[in-house]
């Protein structure tokens, strides 16, 4: 297990650098989703733990579907702190969903055997959560040469008022 994020307690923020860990907590109903980007890690884990846990306890029956997406890396204090919301979150009738965890996550979670008992899911339309559209990814757009001109079409017309061609008599 990786165990780089360790560098500093975390009791000794740096002033002088951002947080390794920024978490957006996002509620529908009963559901709680949340963004995390950055590291999952010993230093980054009360970040997490405390708003998160609170959200839970004030929904009953929160189904929490964290978003790992953007998560570089973590290590066995990230993993720990899934298994506590896990167990939080059944104690007031909810569950956690993991949505999109990265390969490393994913090894360490097959590892330490917590596989078998935290769901992952792959895409947002699996958790059947109602995820605010904000949050949601955009489709990309189109890209197109700068020189290309778009071409230029007649609207449709309606079916069954086609204008007669000229010339001909209606």
């Amino acid at each position: 297990m990786r165990d780089q994020c360790r560098r500093k307690s975390p009791s000794e923020p740096d002033p002088g650098r951002r947080p390794a860990l920024r978490v957006r907590v996002h509620r529908t109903g009963s559901d709680l989703f949340v963004q995390l980007t950055g590291e999952l890690c010993a230093r980054t884990v009360e970040i997490l733990r405390a708003p998160v846990l609170g959200a839970l306890r004030a929904v009953p029956a929160a189904r929490l579907v964290l978003d790992l997406s953007r998560v570089r890396m973590s290590d066995r204090f990230g993993l720990g702190v899934l298994v506590a919301l896990r167990n939080t979150a059944i104690d007031v009738g909810g569950r956690v969903i993991l949505l999109s965890p990265g390969a490393e996550i994913r090894a360490l979670l097959a590892e330490s055997g917590l596989d078998r008992h935290l769901i992952t899911c792959t895409g947002l339309e699996l958790t059947g959560t109602q995820v605010p559209v904000s949050t949601r990814p955009a489709p990309p757009l189109p890209l197109r040469a700068a020189s290309s001109a778009l071409p230029l079409e007649a609207p449709p017309e309606p079916a069954g008022e086609r204008a007669a061609p000229e010339g001909a008599e209606a």
